[in-house]
Parts: C-alpha cells; sequence; structure tokens
C-alpha cells in the first residue's frame, strides 16, 4: 500500500466460514493472499544488496562493517497479539540479513509522547488501525492532533477538508481518491499494517468483544425488539 486510504467497496465476509476454519470461503479475498516465495527471495535480495552497498558484509551471521556490528534496536508497547506478532517477524526478517535487533519496550503514551512526539527516531514504523471511512484529519492534517509525521500540504488538507464536509458516499469516495493519490506522492509514512474493518450492517448487536482485532463470534448477539433496518442511515 501507498497510503492508509481503503478504497475498495465493501463487501460481505462469512463469518460462520471464518468461525469453522475455512477461510479461503470466507471472501477476504487477497487480504488471505501469503506473499510468494518469488517476492519474499525477492525482497530479500534486494535487502542485501543495499546493506552491502552501504558498507555492512554479512559475515558469520552478523553484518559488519570493519569492527563494528549493525544493530537495529526495536521499541514496541509489548501489547500481545498483534503487535507481538510484528515485532516477531521484524526480528526474524533482519536476523536472517545478519541484523541484530535487540528488543527494547515501553508503553505507547511514552513512546508518543516522548520518543514520537518529540522527534527522536529517524525512522518509525507505526501500525493505523481503522474502518474504511476513518477520518485521517488526525493524522495527515497540517493541524492534526495526532500529525507525527509532520506533513503540512495544502493539497492534502484541502482533500482532507472536502472529505469531511461531504453528504454522500460518491463524494465521500471521490475525496478517499484524492487523498489517497496525494499521500501516495508525498509519501509521509510507511504504512505496515492496515487491517480490514469488519461491519455488520444487520440489525443492533450485543457482546461485541475484539481478541487479536477480531470478534470473537461466541459472544455475538442481537438486540431484542429490533426487526427491521429502518436505523440504517449514511453517516
Amino acid at each position: 500500500m501507498t497510503a492508509p486510504v481503503d478504497l475498495h467497496a465493501p463487501a460481505p465476509i462469512d463469518l460462520v466460514a471464518l468461525a469453522e476454519g475455512r477461510d479461503s470461503e470466507a471472501g477476504l479475498g487477497p487480504l488471505m493472499t501469503p506473499p510468494t516465495a518469488t517476492a519474499d527471495a525477492n525482497g530479500r535480495a534486494a535487502a542485501d544488496a543495499i546493506l552491502n552497498e552501504l558498507g555492512w558484509i554479512h559475515e558469520r551471521g552478523v553484518r559488519r562493517r570493519q569492527s563494528a556490528v549493525l544493530r537495529l534496536p526495536l521499541t514496541w508497547d509489548a501489547s500481545p497479539g498483534l503487535a507481538t506478532g510484528v515485532a516477531r517477524a521484524l526480528r526474524g526478517a533482519w536476523k536472517q540479513l545478519g541484523v541484530q535487533a535487540p528488543s527494547v519496550t515501553a508503553s505507547w503514551p511514552y513512546v508518543q509522547a516522548s520518543l514520537l512526539r518529540a522527534g527522536k527516531f529517524s525512522v518509525a514504523l507505526a501500525r493505523l488501525a481503522s474502518g474504511t471511512d476513518v477520518d485521517l484529519y488526525p493524522w495527515f492534517h497540517s493541524r492534526g492532533a495526532h500529525n507525527l509525521t509532520g506533513v503540512a500540504d495544502q493539497t492534502l488538507d484541502a482533500a482532507i477538508d472536502t472529505y469531511r464536509a461531504a453528504l454522500t458516499r460518491i463524494d465521500r469516495d471521490r475525496a478517499k481518491q484524492a487523498i489517497a493519490a496525494r499521500l501516495g506522492d508525498l509519501r509521509p509514512a510507511i504504512v505496515l499494517h492496515a487491517p480490514l474493518a469488519v461491519t455488520l450492517l444487520s440489525r443492533t448487536l450485543t457482546g461485541v468483544q475484539l481478541v487479536d482485532d477480531l470478534p470473537r463470534l461466541d459472544r455475538l448477539g442481537f438486540a431484542p425488539g429490533r426487526t427491521d433496518d429502518s436505523w440504517i442511515r449514511e453517516p
């Protein structure tokens, strides 16, 4: 992805198939397609070539340049589930390239306030977990409260303002196209993980509980007294 903007139309997902382990039949499409061995090998070869060009030679399982060993401390908030999986995957991938990755854990408020906002990272990987129609104003508008990348672009600001003012689905989709295009040009951030938001639009649900960004199917239920869909409105 070049921008954290979901441009796909809503599609039905079979939760029963997910609960029964039939992931390929659940309608998740490309979200369930793992990277191919060829793509993985090509990415590893490209990373290896870049490190070699920078003088970091892979020797006895580690990258060395003269007497120095390449170390990339991985700072994360130690939260279970997806965060743990991502940290483990990063360390494993870097280890294959000979890069040492000591783990440094800290609370998310500390990482956000003391490190990200203070600009003490030369590189930061962040996960923006959001819905299909998320308001990106806080993250990418020049006056956004969570604009950690520091992007300030009039064209992007105008596209985000247009999205917020849109009254119809067509206008919102058109504004999202403009936001995605401008973010793709500016590249203010690298999207490490942007999960799909699952929305059940049938009747009012009860017992919604998420575990590792997935709903617990055994807890879901319908609220009593709802027999029609008149409550569904355009947001």
